[in-house]
């Protein structure tokens, strides 16, 4: 599944000891491989790539200006996302070691 769609998710942080419901945000991924996000009251953009085949991903944000400390992991989550994993429902997106993820749920 490509990422060309709009999600309004809950980012959810999951190892397999927990599953936390960190905070409510906004992000849509363009065609043009853009994105632009909003969390707690801040909003920000930057470009993505991801490869269907092998399920890689890679995120960069712009400006990170003016971003709060619960926006500032939300965008690290982001940027250190490697591989994701979905359906028309939900997105997950896991760093390297794939020992987390954050859970984008679709709306």
């Amino acid at each position: 599944r490509d990422l060309h769609t709009a999600y309004r998710r809950q980012r959810q942080m999951c190892n397999k000891r927990q599953l936390e419901v960190i905070q409510k945000f906004t992000i849509v991924f363009n065609n043009d491989n853009t994105f632009k996000a909003s969390a707690q009251n801040i909003t920000f953009e930057g470009i993505w790539e991801a490869n269907g085949k092998d399920r890689s991903v890679s995120i960069n944000i712009e400006d990170r200006r003016n971003s709060t400390n619960l926006s500032n992991k939300f965008m690290d989550a982001l940027v250190n996302a490697r591989f994701y994993k979905g359906d028309s429902n939900y997105l997950r997106l896991a760093p390297e070691d794939k020992k987390s993820f954050i859970q984008l749920r679709h709306n």
